[in-house]
């Protein structure tokens, strides 16, 4: 994926995303989800290319960080990440479940981890433009509750003036 002849630097016109995952249909899934949205994005098959990419100057938005990669695991380029100053948000996008190993992985620098299937609403408050539908849905639930409230004591208020 890497060549050293891409421009991975953000010019800052576009939100940009770095993708790093061995699985090519998940790479290919992440970044058309991603581009549909507006991100620009970039791939990485392991974690070597990831950092091999921020020692040539590349710089992103947001880092989506696979656990379990060939070369350079996702534990071992976000420590590395971090320790090369690299401070933009890092998030691990795995399919373990195990609390310890997501706990590792979480204290190797990331500032969220997220199980598979990623989708946008699980990373919506990440990327500049996007609402959570989940955080919509739960503020529509309680903007509903405060109008039946309201009816409720709309109604109450003309029963008791009714009955005076």
């Amino acid at each position: 994926m890497f060549d050293g002849n891409e421009n991975h630097i953000n010019n800052g016109n576009a939100f940009s995303v770095l993708v790093v995952d061995d699985d090519n249909v998940v790479r290919t899934i992440h970044k058309m989800m991603l581009e549909v949205k507006g991100m620009e994005v970039q791939l990485a098959t392991n974690g070597k290319e990831a950092v091999d990419l921020h020692r040539v100057g590349a710089c992103f938005n947001l880092i989506l960080m696979d656990k379990d990669m060939p070369v350079m695991n996702g534990y071992q380029a976000t420590k590395e990440l971090r320790d090369m100053g690299v401070n933009c948000p890092i998030i691990g996008v795995t399919s373990s479940t195990e609390e310890a190993e997501l706990e590792e992985f979480m204290e190797a620098g990331l500032d969220d981890c997220i199980c598979k299937p990623l989708t946008i609403e699980k990373i919506a408050c990440y990327l500049p433009g996007v609402a959570s539908t989940s955080t919509a849905n739960v503020r529509d639930d309680y903007d509903d509750y405060e109008e039946v409230e309201d009816e409720n004591a709309d109604r109450d208020s003309n029963t008791n003036s009714n009955n005076n």
